[in-house]
């Protein structure tokens, strides 16, 4: 669990401040006299200047660990804050680009409803017209479809002289739509 806590610290410093990693970072306790004794040779291991010696390196240690563990927490608070705001954004483009997803499926659909439906029935009353030479029908499919596609061109008119952005993708309450 040790060994996991480090490689997560140390990864976290790498990532915010690139080539900076503490070079003993393994040690996760603060470092004693009586360690640091045992491994001196024994000539020195009695002697009051090397142990008075020993405690004032441990103590800068200790001290520089506790500044290093501190900026690690600092860090990982704001490597936690960038990850939330990031993932906040992510969040608000996908809203966004939903809500254009929708609202342009919907422009087409009106689209489809209010021009391409019309001519597409007159364009198949034209041919049944070719095909039969009955011009009741075309006649009556005419008088069904101009009627629609003329509110259509006029509502369209409408929108761009007023420049309205909301009317512009609901062409439905034109035509066939209402």
């Amino acid at each position: 669990e040790e060994l996991t806590q480090v490689c997560q610290e140390l990864m976290t410093f790498s990532l915010l401040v690139p080539g900076q990693i503490p070079h003993d970072s393994k040690t996760k306790r603060h470092v004693n006299i009586d360690e640091l004794l045992k491994e001196l040779p024994p000539f020195l291991r009695n002697k009051q200047l090397g142990k008075d010696l020993l405690q004032v390196v441990i103590g800068s240690l200790n001290q520089e660990y506790d500044r290093l563990s501190c900026q690690v927490k600092i860090l990982e608070e704001a490597l936690d804050a960038h990850k939330n705001d990031y993932q906040k954004h992510v969040e608000y483009i996908e809203t966004i680009l939903k809500t254009i997803s929708e609202k342009y499926r919907g422009f087409i659909q009106s689209v489809y409803d209010t021009l391409v439906k019309p001519l597409q029935e007159i364009t198949d009353c034209y041919k049944s017209y070719m095909r039969d030479g009955s011009a009741q029908n075309i006649i009556q499919c005419l008088d069904r479809n101009i009627g629609l596609l003329q509110e259509t061109m006029d509502r369209i008119n409408e929108i761009t002289k007023n420049k309205n952005d909301k009317d512009i993708l609901n062409l439905k309450s034109v035509g066939r739509g209402r």
